[in-house]
């Protein structure tokens, strides 16, 4: 189907194009034993369409640049892995790899050509993402963060048992004790310890947990601490709210930036230069509820044949 559902300054996608990447992540999913939510793939790719492409051409302004050896070498990673067994020739390892590649393009339905576009894409963007990255500061101010995710308990609910951690808390109930009887066995298991957390990780929490809450007059016990109102959360992975109470222990005005939070900046970092890009840039989205069902048909057909 050859109607555009994105368009990037002069370059486009068709439909059917879209219906190839999802038919990829969906032979992907299948392969793992896992499913694919088609409630929201479809649109999520749309996205991901204009956004690869707006990295695509803006990568001559920063140097960046993938070779056809970088893609060469991502590909047979992960197709035959990093490095082949000692024993294995050379030869065996290419006809392995050449047999095991043209079973993954059929599988997918997608030329070679059309495959390698989309690794330059994924490697362009962890480039670009490499190169953001490097404006982050090594250190900067952080928090050390606790927290207690509150769910609903029986007629309970999550503002109720909210208020109820708030007022066992205002009584001098540790934040220990709390997180043992309120949170989920993982958040137990760390004693509700988020970590040395940097500004930036979550901007729209940065003014309480920076500005407004105030920490522990001594670090090694909980004397002194404020506990924060329940703060609403969405989780984007299963489109659902939440509420969190925070507490912050100390703080420090330059830390080292832990690895797992920088990645998180990075990916900030990112996701404000998109904004941006979309911004300056001539970017259309045309894909509604009409081209959703017409490429989820396809997609249940393309299951039905194999």
């Amino acid at each position: 189907m050859l109607m555009w559902i994105v368009r990037v300054n002069d370059e486009t996608f068709t439909m059917g194009y879209l219906l190839k990447l999802l038919r990829m992540q969906q032979a992907g999913s299948e392969a793992t034993g896992q499913s694919m939510n088609l409630g929201s793939k479809p649109f999520d790719l749309v996205n991901l369409l204009a956004e690869n492409e707006l990295i695509s051409q803006a990568a001559p302004r920063y140097k960046i640049e993938v070779t056809a050896q970088q893609i060469d070498t991502e590909i047979r990673r992960r197709i035959i892995g990093a490095a082949p067994m000692e024993e294995t020739s050379p030869e065996q390892v290419e006809r392995e790899f050449q047999e095991r590649y043209r079973f993954y393009l059929n599988r997918v339905q997608l030329s070679e050509t059309e495959h390698r576009r989309i690794v330059r894409y994924e490697l362009l963007n962890e480039e670009l993402l490499e190169h953001l990255g490097q404006e982050i500061p090594i250190e900067m101010p952080q928090v050390r963060l606790y927290s207690i995710p509150v769910i609903d308990q029986g007629e309970k609910s999550a503002e109720e048992i909210a208020d109820e951690i708030r007022t066992a808390f205002a009584r001098g109930v540790s934040f220990p004790e709390l997180v043992k009887q309120y949170a989920p066995p993982d958040i137990v298991r760390k004693e509700g310890e988020v970590g040395w957390m940097p500004r930036g990780v979550s901007p729209a929490s940065d003014p309480l947990l920076f500005d407004e809450l105030t920490p522990c007059e001594n670090p090694e016990e909980w004397r002194g601490c404020q506990i924060s109102e329940p703060v609403t959360d969405f989780n984007p992975t299963n489109s659902e709210f939440s509420l969190t109470i925070y507490v912050v222990r100390e703080k420090s005005n330059l830390r080292e930036v832990e690895d797992r939070f920088r990645t998180m900046l990075k990916t900030r970092s990112l996701d404000g230069w998109l904004a941006e890009e979309k911004r300056v840039n001539d970017v259309q989205i045309n894909f509604d509820s009409d081209r959703y069902a017409w490429v989820i048909e396809q997609l249940n057909q393309s299951k039905q044949r194999r």
